[in-house]
């Protein structure tokens, strides 16, 4: 097993997508130093299982990514391999690949190993979970648009849909419409916007990441602005559901399987990471999908509670508490009974 201050050799992975392309990443090298996760510098330089289930799972779903243009954002991103085979497979859409600042060299190299035709759509920002301002920059720069905005150039006919947006475009045209500084991190929305869909692969397996995560995934998923798609693979069930049975939950979050299945040991342990699970059943991976939870399954109050302001988990809250109420009043009214 590799630990921290390891290196893994450095390897150059070629993966074919559903279309015909071809995507590559490169793997391997002295990790970063990402002090925050003891391993987690390593973890970004292999190919977790949790990317492995979601690349079978593309290649049996392909129609499952949006088409036409659209912003592909990847957490914790690592090598990138995941986000290069999603963009491949779409070539009108941008991708982001994001992590912490000392992991982005990583991705960047990936990035540089691809042909033109995609490496020019692609791009690397550095994005630390729960970072609601850094998050809002990249959407700004890379999702909004101005209303009927063309992606063709009118000096060239070139097709430029995955190059940023002009300068004028990136901030000063939403903070325009809406009369703000830089300071705000509330989302643009007197303009148009490209469809964002953020997806990762093992990034939930630490403790540690699970608030902060699902503070990203509620701020990307509100007021209709996106969706998430992770890969996940089963290392310790007992802690891990915790993350998409609670956590998510708490920011107003749902989470829907996609797919599931096996991942087997790999073949290439210097690229690719074990697939070591604590917890024994019928599939160690999944695809989940995560989404706004609908306003419509919470009570009244709720639903009230999660249109009128920023915290859509208020609905939950506000039903959680509807129910006591009507506990207390069911109790009370049966006491009341007793005593005539």
């Amino acid at each position: 097993m590799l630990m921290p201050g390891d290196a893994p050799p450095v390897d150059t992975i070629r993966r074919l997508v559903a279309g015909g392309g071809q995507v590559v990443a490169v793997t391997g090298g002295e990790p970063p130093p990402v002090l925050e996760i003891e391993g987690a510098g390593v973890a970004a330089l292999r190919v977790s299982p949790d990317a492995v289930a979601m690349l079978r799972w593309l290649d049996t779903d392909p129609e499952a990514l949006p088409t036409g243009a659209a912003v592909f954002l990847e957490l914790g991103a690592g090598h990138g391999l995941l986000g290069l085979a999603c963009a491949a497979m779409r070539p009108d859409a941008r991708l982001v690949l994001t992590d912490a600042a000392d992991v982005l060299p990583f991705a960047e190299r990936s990035v540089a190993a691809n042909e033109p035709s995609l490496a020019r759509r692609c791009f690397v920002r550095p994005l630390a979970f729960s970072d609601a301002a850094a998050l809002e920059d990249i959407l700004q720069e890379f999702a909004y648009a101005g209303p009927g905005e063309s992606t063709v150039d009118t000096d060239s006919g070139e097709d430029v849909t995955g190059s940023p947006l002009p300068e004028s475009n990136q901030r000063g045209g939403c903070e325009a419409a809406l009369g703000r500084g830089n300071e705000s991190t509330e989302p643009c929305t007197s303009i148009e916007s490209l469809p964002v869909v953020a997806i990762g692969a093992g990034i939930c397996y630490w403790e540690v990441v699970y608030k902060p995560l699902a503070e990203t995934l509620a701020q990307l998923c509100s007021k209709g602005r996106g969706y998430a798609i992770l890969g996940y693979f089963r290392r310790d069930w007992k802690v891990e559901k915790r993350f998409w049975t609670k956590v998510l939950q708490q920011q107003g979050l749902q989470a829907e399987v996609l797919w599931e299945g096996e991942v087997d040991e790999p073949e290439n342990p210097s690229a690719f990471a074990p697939a070591c699970s604590r917890t024994s059943g019928e599939w160690n991976a999944r695809v989940y999908r995560i989404s706004a939870a609908a306003v419509a399954v919470a009570s009244a109050p709720g639903a009230e509670a999660a249109e009128a302001g920023s915290e859509p988990w208020r609905a939950y809250e506000a039903e959680s508490y509807d129910k006591k109420k009507k506990a207390g009043c069911e109790k009370g009214s049966k006491q009341g009974k007793k005593g005539r």
